[in-house]
């Protein structure tokens, strides 16, 4: 028969029990922190992930318009100093973008730091754990606050980079034949030929007002530079011409001057002209827009340094190029 288990061999099984319970029971809240931790820390770093595929693809957007912006100067379809603006605000998107991925990189790892330094699970680390958790809360909300102040950001930012990728996609300048406007030696539009000249540049104030239409909620300068050429015939000092430049323009040294001087003329009409158009329009004419007219006189200087087969009586050379930008103000 069987003896009977001593007293103190009771006690001390039922302490073990006792202790194995109170361990069991302690170890699952820690477990149950971990698991809990640890799926939070997975969902934010999927965003975080998400995020940073985003902005890799706006940082591959900024990267094209460069090149396109690069090859529209390079064929003089774009004045310089929409050139200028337009690659200063592409490039800040770009760096803007690529400082945003290595910041949401950092947010991730503050994360997996977070996933991989708790503490290991056991009876003497439930303090542990619950400042873990207390800890970890903070950390992953903190996270989560910055992801969201990047995010807003972002769309702010894109509203004014839209407003960029729209006006690269169009065609910023026009070309114009003087003789149209202008018969030889002359700087003003004849009245009889107002008409068909605002029908030559009607298409481009269409054109103008179609994109700053689309953006009526937004405070903007709508900039037209006109800059007017001539070709390489002498104009005499002492001709009617002559005399007409110099008590317009002041005393000059040479042809080339004088050639100067009849381009900005021309090219101050046709600029006035267009101001008027463009406020028969509806624009330049409320505090929403800005109306900047800039008219230069390029003389003798080639429109198009690539084309090498210029002559000195040249048609191609005798134009009026019209550049147009839109910014916000």
């Amino acid at each position: 028969m069987d003896k009977p288990l001593p007293i103190h061999s009771v006690k001390g099984a039922a302490l073990v029990l006792s202790l194995f319970f109170i361990l069991l029971t302690s170890c699952g809240p820690q477990k149950e922190i971990h698991s809990s931790i640890d799926s939070d820390v997975q969902k934010s770093i999927e965003l975080i992930d998400a995020m940073v595929q985003n902005q890799s693809e706006i940082s591959g957007a900024m990267k094209k318009r460069l090149e396109i912006l690069e090859q529209k100067y390079k064929d003089f379809r774009i004045e310089e100093s929409t050139y200028n603006r337009l690659k200063a605000t592409f490039e800040d998107g770009l760096a803007d973008s690529e400082q945003k991925i290595e910041s949401l990189k950092q947010e991730r790892n503050r994360l997996l730091g977070i996933r991989d330094n708790k503490p290991p699970v056991s009876l003497l680390n439930t303090k542990k754990n619950t400042e873990y958790k207390a800890n970890s809360d903070i950390t992953i909300a903190n996270v989560l606050k910055n992801v969201e102040e990047s995010g807003k950001e972002t769309l702010e930012n894109l509203e004014s980079y839209m407003l960029s990728d729209a006006l690269l996609e169009k065609d910023l300048k026009r070309e114009f034949e003087l003789s149209v406007f202008f018969p030889a030696g002359v700087y003003e539009i004849n009245e009889g030929d107002y008409s068909d000249a605002k029908t030559a540049f009607q298409p481009l104030i269409d054109e103008i007002s179609e994109f700053v239409n689309a953006y009526p909620n937004r405070k903007l300068v709508i900039k037209i530079v006109t800059k007017g050429y001539a070709d390489g015939q002498r104009v005499n000092p002492q001709s009617s011409l002559g005399k007409k430049l110099t008590t317009i323009l002041g005393p000059m040294d040479d042809s080339k001057d004088m050639n100067k001087g009849l381009s900005r003329l021309r090219a101050e009409e046709i600029s006035g002209l267009l101001g008027s158009l463009m406020k028969d329009a509806g624009l330049g004419t409320s505090s929403n827009h800005i109306l900047e007219l800039k008219p230069i006189g390029m003389g003798e200087t080639l429109p198009n340094p690539t084309i090498t087969d210029y002559q000195e009586d040249d048609r191609r050379r005798r134009i009026v190029s019209v550049f147009w930008d839109v910014f916000p103000m």
